[in-house]
């Protein structure tokens, strides 16, 4: 799964993940590390569909504050 920090951050135990910051479940980069196993935030943008998917069910009462990448079918 791939998506990308918007808005203030991300907390993650004693760091925040920057605003912008692409996270990648398959990548082994120091950002993509902290955040494995975690679900993303509401407020990250979900980069490919099976992503755009899973924040469908772990937010079900907030799927209209799911941000769409430009150019993706909702």
């Amino acid at each position: 799964m791939k998506y990308q920090i918007l808005g203030g951050g991300f907390p993650v135990g004693q760091h925040l993940i920057p605003a912008g910051t692409i996270i990648d479940t398959d990548a082994n980069d120091h950002w993509s590390n902290l955040a494995k196993g975690r679900p993303p935030p509401l407020t990250a943008m979900p980069l490919d569909r099976l992503t755009w998917e899973w924040m469908q069910k772990l937010h079900p009462g907030e799927k209209h504050q799911i941000v769409t990448p430009a150019g993706k079918e909702r």
